[in-house]
């Protein structure tokens, strides 16, 4: 197996979640010159900030997500993800993340390699990442998303409790003999206040950047419970290319 990459992960924040609403119901098709649907909006990707491979790969994508959610852009409060969308309740200090959804960058650095012909080694690199105590696979595989082959691996998570920020998996240096190391960046959770064995699912898609490109996006939902929330859904309305 030649020398794969795992780029920038998102952060996992929504580990510790409750359930409230930016809307109801899920994202519809994306057309290029369509809206979203009633009770969501429409985020659209921009290049403005953007530095190193986030920059030199940038690829631009939109999709739908419930309207009334916080979006935080790539910038100085998220510079490891081109863009943060969070379902939230309550208000002023007791405000909580109750569903977070992460776009990050995923790449492969062998020449004449794709993040396509690379979908299965990828994710078996997003499976250790994520592996760990209480975490399981319920489910991976290929998927098309908007016209582009994806891999997709959901896992279920079970909280031991606890809060506030949370490493959940530090930084792993896999050495390959006569390769390059695979490093996997740390990955924290900023939580509120845990429930011990509250349930979580987690949704990772792999979305290979258009044409020969060494690299695609890797997306990140968290909801509670067993399943998607409203939020988590908005990864089926993912599209590649601007409105």
């Amino acid at each position: 197996m030649r020398p794969t990459r795992l780029g920038p992960r998102p952060l996992l924040a929504g580990l510790v979640l409750v359930a409230a609403g930016c809307g109801r119901g899920g994202p519809t098709a994306l057309g290029a010159k369509e809206g979203p649907p009633p009770g969501f909006a429409r985020y659209v990707s921009s290049p403005a900030g953007l530095t190193g491979r986030m920059a030199s790969d940038y690829h631009p994508f939109r999709f739908d997500y419930p309207a009334g959610c916080e979006v935080v852009p790539h910038g100085p409060d998220n510079p490891r993800n081109y863009v943060t969308v969070r379902r939230q309740t309550g208000s002023g200090d007791g405000r909580e993340t109750v569903e977070e959804l992460n776009v990050g960058h995923v790449w492969v650095d062998t020449p004449g390699e794709t993040v396509r012909s690379k979908l299965t080694e990828l994710a078996a690199d997003l499976r250790d990442a994520f592996g760990g105590p209480g975490t399981a696979v319920t489910s991976e595989g290929r998927r098309d998303v908007g016209g582009v082959g994806a891999y997709e691996v959901r896992l279920r998570q079970q909280s031991a409790g606890g809060g506030g920020r949370r490493l959940v998996r530090p930084q792993q240096v896999i050495p390959r003999p006569g390769r390059a190391p695979l490093i996997i960046p740390a990955v924290y959770a900023d939580t509120g206040p845990a429930t011990p064995g509250q349930v979580y699912t987690v949704r990772a898609l792999i979305l290979p950047a258009p044409g020969d490109r060494p690299s695609g996006l890797l997306v990140v939902a968290v909801s509670r419970g067993d399943g998607d929330g409203p939020l988590a859904a908005a990864v089926d309305s993912f599209r590649f290319g601007a409105p």
